[in-house]
């Protein structure tokens, strides 16, 4: 077991060296994940160095919403194929000073509070890491996976990268940070998957859709568990914008708020449209919270957007790019994609109309949008296999998107089996 943690530490204090410099700009621009690694041991900057990974256990340990996901390492027989899981809280930390956490509940709100954690340890790491039964499991089954997240455990895996710059391990603890970081959004992702469990057992269209990785419920659950941006700050917001989200509400039809956001845009010059996207931009990282992996992750967020811009013209709305279930599915996408737009488009260019509205029309939309919604009409308007039209989320995405859009078709199409 020590071998294991080694491994990771030292995947951990590379991938940090490499990246210091991105790091330190996420954490001085007030990224939430930054400002938690900052709280975990990292330090940017003057003397930067890593945490290592029990310190970062031993703060997620210590938060409120620690109480609604545990850390397990998971092991799968080699005969059987049975998996096991250890709750590594209690294999690698020391026992906490107050009660047990594992008999800990965390209050949504005033109304609702979640279940209490069953957590079963089926033996200690170096057991499972020393049995020649036994091997280190990173790629689950739907149904497992299924089944951990509904239980309140997380798996966490190894110290490998899989065609990427960051490793396993480290990407899962982001993970647990968002979850920490808003115990809401914890709680509607355990609702979320049990309420998948029960479908997966009644229903065979579920077993088929997420048996595929592309199926259209898997591409939607993968952006709850991965992608999912709030707006934390919705005054700053608007600050920025100049105008108050609920001008343009959630349930607008026909395009009447992208029309309404272009014309604001279209009316100002090259130079103060310029301005005004990069002020905008300059608060961008202090009024979102990453909540999904993918987006918290500062080392993937970026590669996983220009993954996606290699598969997609710069000046089209990447959410049209099926080919990429990374391209364009996150705020950070398209902030990214404003960026690329103002540097590379002008006023001059023949796009330079079409950059108005597909990138930065989005973008704001998007952010208009996203400040009108909750954690919970997020999964409500998901929890359904073949989703109603009377949701916030449907009115939002039914407003921003057409049905020939993947994020459209993931999360309102009824054809929920279909992959694309």
């Amino acid at each position: 077991m020590q071998k294991w943690t080694d491994e990771i530490d030292r995947a951990i204090c590379e991938d940090f060296a490499a990246s210091q410099k991105v790091l330190w700009r996420n954490f001085v621009a007030g990224d939430s994940y930054a400002q938690q690694m900052s709280q975990m041991g990292y330090r940017f900057g003057t003397d930067p160095h890593s945490a290592t990974f029990s310190e970062c256990l031993l703060w997620l340990r210590s938060q409120p919403g620690a109480t609604q996901f545990v850390p397990v390492k998971m092991f799968r027989n080699k005969e059987t194929g049975a998996a096991r899981s250890v709750d590594l809280f209690r294999a690698l930390l020391p026992p906490p000073d107050t009660a047990p956490i594992l008999k800990a509940t965390v209050q949504e709100d005033s109304s609702r509070s979640s279940s209490r954690i069953v957590c079963v340890t089926d033996s200690t790491c170096d057991d499972l890491f020393s049995d020649s039964n036994y091997a280190s499991a990173n790629l689950l089954t739907p149904a497992e996976f299924v089944s951990l997240l509904s239980s309140g455990r997380f798996p966490i895996g190894d110290a490998v990268r899989e065609h990427t710059n960051q490793t396993l391990a480290a990407h899962d603890i982001a993970h647990l940070a968002g979850f920490v970081s808003n115990p809401a959004y914890a709680f509607q992702i355990r609702r979320l998957f049990s309420a998948v469990g029960v479908q997966l057992k009644q229903n065979r269209r579920v077993q088929a859709a997420l048996d595929h990785f592309t199926s259209l419920l898997s591409l939607r659950l993968y952006y709850l568990v991965e992608v999912l941006v709030i707006v934390k700050d919705t005054a700053t917001l608007e600050s920025a914008l100049g105008f108050s989200v609920h001008e343009y509400p959630l349930d607008a039809r026909n395009g009447e708020s992208r029309a309404k956001i272009v014309a604001r845009l279209s009316a100002l010059d090259p130079v103060a449209l310029a301005n005004y996207m990069n002020a905008l931009c300059r608060v961008f990282h202090s009024v979102v919270d990453p909540l999904g992996g993918e987006s918290r992750d500062l080392y993937n967020r970026r590669r996983k957007h220009k993954r996606g811009q290699a598969q997609a013209n710069a000046s089209q709305l990447l959410y049209e790019s099926a080919s990429s279930k990374f391209a364009g599915n996150s705020l950070y996408s398209l902030y990214y994609s404003v960026q690329d737009a103002l540097e590379n488009e002008r006023s001059s260019h023949a796009s330079y109309a079409t950059t108005i509205d597909r990138i930065y029309a989005t973008f704001i939309l998007a952010l208009v949008g996203t400040a009108q919604l909750t954690v919970r009409d997020w999964i409500d308007g998901s929890i359904e296999l073949e989703p109603t039209q009377d949701s916030r989320l449907f009115y939002y995405i039914d407003s921003m998107f057409s049905p020939s859009q993947l994020f459209w078709r993931a999360f309102c199409s009824k054809e929920y089996d279909t992959v694309v």
